[in-house]
């Protein structure tokens, strides 16, 4: 497999001190993405410059967050898309009542990754 490498034109400073070098906030330029095929499996692999890169319909406010046993969802591989297949009156309904819940964890490493990591949408970049 050949792996294209699109190198970027502007490069953060690496750390003097390597050992205060962290995943994804003080030293990334670049970003491995690879796309998955049903025929032919995982294809186009690329290292290509640091951006932000959508991960799934949920992370960007899709309606996945409001599915109920027994819903009916709809999904179109050829195109991409999954759609919860109920009325915009239900689904405004289900979105009034949303609540956010507490996060079970709130001390230690999960703790700190929840408070300081981007959303997926954003590249689950720490900040």
């Amino acid at each position: 497999m050949n792996i294209e490498v699109k190198k970027s034109n502007v490069l953060k400073e690496k750390p003097k001190d390597e050992t205060k070098l962290g995943f994804g906030s003080i030293f990334t330029d670049h970003m491995f993405i690879m796309e998955h095929n049903a025929e032919k499996g995982w294809v186009n692999a690329k290292v290509e410059e640091l951006h932000n890169i959508s991960i799934s319909p949920a992370a960007s406010g899709g309606n996945i967050a409001y599915v109920n046993e027994g819903d009916i969802i709809s999904i179109d591989i050829p195109n991409y898309k999954i759609e919860l297949k109920i009325s915009d009156e239900e689904l405004n309904e289900r979105k009034k009542k949303m609540t956010i819940k507490e996060p079970k964890v709130k001390t230690g490493y999960l703790a700190r990754y929840s408070k300081l990591v981007s959303s997926a949408d954003k590249g689950a970049i720490l900040c």
